[in-house]
């Protein structure tokens, strides 16, 4: 099961931030359930055979109600915005694979590239269900609004 796999090697403890190379997201828990997960590291490649650079760094799991919980796939750093993309929908896909559509098809899917470059006016190969948002370095990208 994936949750669980996820739990036990992946979670983030206490964590309503993080950080890669300088670039972060933050959010304040406001009483919902709120778990970070590492996706881009050797435990989730291995638990999930992903291979190498080929995930996004981050899953934030949020839940208000227990019937629709937010699931956001979040790239930091993503300067290559098409290659985060790829990492994102791979991510996306196997978690998929290993969760019951059931759930699944509960679950609001969201994603997000932080970059400390300027956000590119034509989106081309971005799709728009995947939002990018600059953030200076040694900053905090407040996510709240992605949870609303």
């Amino acid at each position: 099961m994936a949750f669980d796999e996820l739990l036990w090697n992946c979670l983030i403890p206490g964590a309503a931030s993080a950080k890669e190379q300088g670039i972060g997201i933050a959010l304040e828990r406001s009483g919902a359930t709120v778990l970070f997960f590492r996706c881009d590291c050797d435990e989730f490649r291995s638990e999930f055979d992903v291979p190498r650079a080929q995930v996004c760094d981050l899953l934030v799991y949020y839940c208000r109600d227990p019937k629709s919980p937010v699931l956001l796939f979040v790239e930091l750093k993503g300067s290559d915005l098409l290659r985060a993309v790829a990492q994102i929908r791979s991510a996306q896909a196997t978690l998929k694979s290993h969760i019951s559509e059931r759930h699944w098809k509960r679950a609001k899917i969201k994603a997000l590239i932080v970059t400390p470059n300027s956000v590119p006016p034509k989106r081309q190969g971005i799709p728009k269900e995947v939002e990018v948002r600059q953030c200076s370095k040694h900053k905090n990208l407040d996510i709240s609004e992605f949870f609303r």
